[in-house]
């Protein structure tokens, strides 16, 4: 049933997104949103008849080595299909100063290297007494220390080289897009042991939870590290933050696992959704604060979300024709009707929440909680930054602005008012008001969900910020606006696709 309710919600997403570009005229984005949808049928169809009419039963071996051989060889390729897929996703984040290939594969390496220090620091655990023993808090410090403090120990050390040794983290973002590539190298590794050890049955699972953790967990001493710098924090208080948070991250992820006095999945699950919001602003922020920040690129937002669809659907089947040559139809496709209905939630949630991006130069988000828990993956603020627009008479408000009505300018910065990021800064064409008197025009549209480019009026609500405030920063609460009422707004020209 949850995974009915997912692809409704989806398709419910996807049909938004689809109108919404063929209401700006850009039929550009509603063709690649087709082409996203057909290949995701593509992908589906090929691989139902490629196990059920075309491929073998099942592959037959004279001996079980020779299917053991089988199986590590399709252990490494779905365990490098998963880090890959993330390794994509993240690198289409990095949309101002991109890395070249070549540093991210060595810091990939490197990870897939440094992960057998595990083995050499499991010792000194033994030497400490720390075991699972059915005891609540000597798990937990199992899971924290001997797992999640190790583990993280040998992620870090590849991003730490780079960052010492090499000049290639030098933005923001590169913090993230560092420490995910070590994660993922370590999880490739880690990876491969679970496929292997479980006949390639647990790929989902690594695919959509266990990977996407390990970026998680790195994310948080990358990000503190990344934070300080920005702010000229201590940068060693910041990493040692950031380990005894990710190693508490990791460890309450797993714990709820792997105890068996107190093994539960639901834990973990809920956890594990609300780290995906964590990350998801993690990385906002970081976007938000490059210096090599260029209001013309953008993340196109809809694009990504089809393709990581795909990419993700893509293990799934890729894990169904794996499982299927190695264990016959009949299991294969056992196999994949238990696989749509448990991961499929799940798959669409890291495609809404990872793509739940807004660039606004400058700002860095509250790392919390959302009120509304599943706000954040209907992304509904469309980046209208530069647009020329026509203000026309008041609805309601303040009747003195009606003297310098109409106007005609440009969306030129956006800004935010209590969290909310749809306000944008009103720049005239021909200035009549005084930003020194009077302060920086503002406005936002009245509904969230909105086409600005259908050739209509749209209502607007108007505002003014003190210009020494606007110069200053790009959050604002209430106290800090003047509201002036709502307007008519009309688009006299599309922005820049």
């Amino acid at each position: 049933m949850q995974a009915v309710i997912a692809l409704v919600v989806f398709g419910y997403i996807w049909l938004g997104d689809y109108r919404s570009s063929l209401s700006i005229g850009n039929e550009s984005a509603a063709k690649k949103q087709t082409q996203g949808l057909f290949t995701s049928f593509g992908i589906i169809v090929v691989s139902l008849i490629l196990v059920n009419y075309v491929l073998p039963e099942k592959l037959s071996f004279p001996d079980e080595g020779s299917r053991k051989i089988a199986l590590v060889i399709g252990s490494i390729l779905i365990s490098g299909l998963i880090s890959l897929t993330w390794y994509i996703f993240i690198s289409w984040l990095d949309i101002y100063e991109q890395e070249k290939f070549r540093y991210m594969f060595l810091t990939f390496i490197m990870a897939c290297g440094s992960t057998f220090l595990v083995f050499t620091i499991s010792p000194f655990w033994d030497m400490v007494g720390l075991h699972l023993n059915g005891e609540f808090w000597n798990d937990f410090a199992y899971s924290s220390l001997r797992v999640g403090l190790t583990e993280e120990l040998v992620k870090f050390l590849p991003f730490l080289i780079m960052l010492l040794f090499s000049k290639q983290i030098d933005e923001p973002f590169d913090y993230i897009l560092f420490g995910a590539t070590s994660a993922l190298g370590f999880a490739f590794i880690e990876n491969i042991q679970y496929l292997f050890q479980s006949d390639l049955v647990y790929a989902n699972g690594r695919a959509f939870y266990a990977s996407v953790g390990h970026i998680f967990d790195t994310g948080i001493i990358c990000y503190c590290i990344a934070i300080a710098k920005h702010k000229g924090k201590n940068l060693l208080l910041a990493a040692l933050l950031g380990f005894i948070l990710a190693s508490l991250a990791h460890g309450f992820y797993d714990f709820w696992l792997i105890s068996d006095y107190y093994k539960s999945f639901w834990p973990t699950f809920i956890f594990f959704l609300f780290s995906l919001h964590l990350f998801a602003i993690m990385k906002n922020n970081l976007i938000n604060i490059s210096p090599f920040y260029e209001p013309d690129k953008r993340l196109d937002v809809v694009r990504n979300k089809n393709r990581l669809f795909n990419l993700l659907l893509l293990i799934l089947f890729v894990d169904y024709i794996s499982f299927a040559l190695l264990n016959g139809v009949t299991e294969a496709n056992g196999f994949l009707q238990h696989s749509v209905s448990r991961y499929t939630f799940i798959m669409i949630y890291l495609v809404l929440s990872f793509n739940s991006t807004n660039i606004i130069h400058g700002y860095i988000a509250p790392i919390g909680l959302p009120r509304v828990f599943f706000k954040s993956l209907f992304n509904r603020y469309p980046n209208y930054l530069g647009a020329r627009v026509k203000l026309a008479d008041p609805l309601a408000g303040n009747r003195s602005f009606d003297k310098v009505l109409p106007m005609q300018g440009r969306l030129m910065k956006r800004v935010v008012i209590d969290d909310n990021f749809n306000w944008y800064h009103f720049e005239e064409d021909v200035p009549s008001l005084s930003a020194e008197k009077t302060g920086i025009l503002i406005v936002k549209p009245a509904r969230t969900e909105f086409h600005l480019f259908n050739k209509k009026y749209q209502t607007f609500r108007i505002a003014l910020v003190s210009k020494e405030l606007f110069e200053e920063k790009v959050s604002f609460n209430k106290d800090e606006i003047r509201f002036l009422g709502n307007v008519k707004v009309r688009a006299l020209i599309e922005p820049k696709s």
